[in-house]
């Protein structure tokens, strides 16, 4: 989950990996290429887009995330299911991590004779300042453990 230097707030499926490995594991497992074409030859992992990080300002974001076994993973965003892969992730778990941030990795690069360079990005650079605030984690292996019913959540209705 993370916000674009486009300042699209998203949850991203990284574990299905970048390229042509990319639509080769979505329509392996999901019979179908559910990546994000880049380019003619680049792919990225499937996006979710949340809107502009400006219709989330000043709000909380409550995030929910299950993963019951290796390979399923479901998230709902403010109550709401964003993601259903029952059974159609990867199943390596070292393909998969759960990653909260801000990235700023195309940000902070430049183009030289055709090759992306990285350069050391400067504070007084940023056109915008993002920050993130977690208030809250809460890790449970049953969902009733994870006391959601204080923050309005019900386990049988999501």
């Amino acid at each position: 989950m993370g916000i674009s230097p486009e300042g699209i707030v998203n949850v991203q499926l990284r574990s299905f990996l970048h390229d042509n490995e990319c639509v080769k594991i979505s329509k392996k497992l999901l019979g179908k290429n559910i990546c994000r074409k880049i380019s003619e030859k680049y792919h990225d992992p499937p996006f979710f887009d949340l809107k502009h990080f400006s219709n989330h300002l000043g709000k909380w974001i409550d995030v929910i995330v299950h993963t019951p076994n290796k390979k399923s993973l479901f998230i709902w965003v403010n109550g709401k299911k964003i993601v259903d892969m029952q059974n159609k992730m990867p199943g390596n778990s070292s393909l998969s991590s759960t990653n909260f941030g801000i990235y700023q990795d195309r940000a902070n690069q430049i183009k030289a004779k055709g090759k992306k360079v990285k350069t050391k990005w400067k504070y007084e650079e940023a056109s915008t300042v993002q920050i993130l605030y977690i208030d809250e984690i809460r890790f449970a292996d049953q969902c009733n453990k994870l006391n959601l019913i204080n923050l309005g959540y019900n386990c049988n209705k999501l």
